[in-house]
């Protein structure tokens, strides 16, 4: 519960330094205590387990309308490609236009889809990245948050069934989501899917000036433990494939990454 008062030794729900232990087979009561009108967000952020069914990785993914973005001095962003206002839509509330990431040279090998998506290049993009180990079962929450456009989401090396509990059900890998619509996708074989795919793997909408415009982001599949304590060693042992976009090159795994 954001913005009201509590007793974060009982009722904050983290177990996190002396804070007791919240995970429990019956029920744990909080209190909150309501000092002022108003509105508040509630949220569920538990680690949900259904008893005799395996645990997986839940991810919720929020696609939204065209967002009304200006730059500093109250204008709309410039495509410098093209010298001419520029859209921004996004994922999860964030957006990465590819107006932020200009080729490195006039070589078309450094305009390439390979490149320009690369965080070994310039960086991880703003939207939140997904995060697995190799084989871990995943399901994905798709959310459409906004009241007027269409999108089509998109990922890449991952597949899920249509519908979700039908064995028979025709197997996808993009769906078209309509404003207010919601999906639960159920990845088949889990993280990096049947043959294993390490490295980072996009998801976007494959609508396309959507795509160019900022709404795409990244599921980084690992192929082993990494560092988690948040200092960003760089570790030998962490070398691994990278695949950005259905291609394949050898970068090193970043490590700090929490899981």
């Amino acid at each position: 519960m954001q913005g009201l008062s509590y007793d974060v030794a009982s009722a904050d729900g983290t177990c996190t330094g002396y804070n007791i232990d919240s995970t429990t087979e019956n029920e744990i009561i909080y209190t909150w205590y309501a000092n002022t009108e108003g509105v508040f967000l509630f949220h569920d952020m538990a680690d949900v387990y259904t008893p005799g069914k395996p645990a997986f990785r839940e991810y919720t993914v929020f696609f939204h309308d065209e967002l009304e973005i200006l730059d500093r001095d109250g204008n709309p962003p410039m495509d410098h490609r093209t010298g001419l206002p520029s859209s921004t839509t996004a994922i999860s509330y964030r957006s990465e236009p590819m107006r932020n990431r200009m080729p490195l040279s006039h070589d078309p090998v450094d305009s390439g889809e390979d490149i320009s998506m690369s965080s070994w290049v310039y960086g991880d993009p703003a939207p939140p990245i997904l995060r697995a180990y190799v084989g871990d079962p995943a399901k994905i929450r798709l959310i459409h948050g906004g009241i007027k456009e269409t999108h089509v989401f998109h990922l890449h090396n991952h597949q899920w069934r249509l519908e979700g509990d039908n064995p028979v059900s025709t197997i996808i890998d993009s769906i078209t989501i309509s404003p207010q619509e919601c999906y639960t996708l159920d990845i088949l074989y889990g993280a990096g899917s049947r043959n294993g795919v390490i490295g980072d793997v996009i998801f976007h909408c494959h609508l396309y000036p959507h795509f160019h415009e900022g709404m795409w982001t990244l599921w980084r599949i690992h192929d082993r433990r990494t560092d988690t304590t948040g200092r960003g060693q760089f570790c030998e042992a962490c070398l691994s494939r990278s695949i950005v976009y259905g291609y394949l090159s050898l970068s090193y795994g970043k490590t700090g990454r929490a899981l």
